[in-house]
């Protein structure tokens, strides 16, 4: 049952369902904000390596050092050999830039950890938000009901005055007016 419900009922327990009183609405900015922080709580994770500038910022830079190790590697092999490429440097060269390239797929799943962690940083702000604001909300209708009660109370003791006032008049003999009997909430056959 909702929050809405429990105060129709409860407005609906003191009869003044009908009357002037009406819930109020509460603040449709509110409503949608919560609508909307609830419906981004509850979609899913999804890590976009290509939307993520930091991703695509390492990725160049891991692809520059592994291209370099494998230049120096080359470079290297070419000395020892007088200058003459052969398969075994190739191979070396293309394992030293594999190998930088394998950190930055380690580098790759940090990013992705950090972005999923980031992702429930704001989750956990999110749901301090629609705490705050149910809070505020909670407030309104709290308000709103106390106030209900303040003007039953009234009302409860405007009749019993008036009510006294008949007794009191017909004791004396006199004849109550309509308005007063009406206060009463009793027809004036009393």
């Amino acid at each position: 049952m909702s929050v809405k419900d429990n105060i129709d009922e409860l407005i609906n327990d003191l009869n003044l369902k009908g009357s002037a009183y009406e819930i109020p609405k509460g603040n449709s900015d509110a409503r949608k904000l919560l609508d909307d922080l609830y419906g981004d709580i509850n979609s899913g994770f999804e890590y976009k390596a290509e939307e993520d500038p930091v991703y695509a910022s390492e990725k160049q830079a891991y692809e520059r050092e592994a291209d370099r190790t494998m230049r120096d590697t080359l470079a290297q092999s070419n000395a020892k050999t007088n200058g003459f490429t052969n398969s075994a440097a190739i191979t070396a060269a293309s394992q030293a830039r594999d190998y930088t390239m394998a950190k930055f797929d380690d580098r790759a799943a940090e990013l992705e950890d950090r972005a999923y962690n980031k992702r429930q940083n704001q989750i956990s702000t999110k749901m301090q938000l629609i705490s705050a604001l149910e809070s505020m909300e909670a407030q309104e209708r709290a308000n709103y009901l106390d106030e209900l009660d303040r003007l039953e109370a009234k009302q409860n003791t405007q009749k019993e005055e008036a009510r006294q006032m008949v007794s009191d008049m017909i004791s004396m003999g006199q004849v109550p007016s309509q308005e007063l009997m009406d206060a009463t909430g009793l027809n004036k056959e009393y």
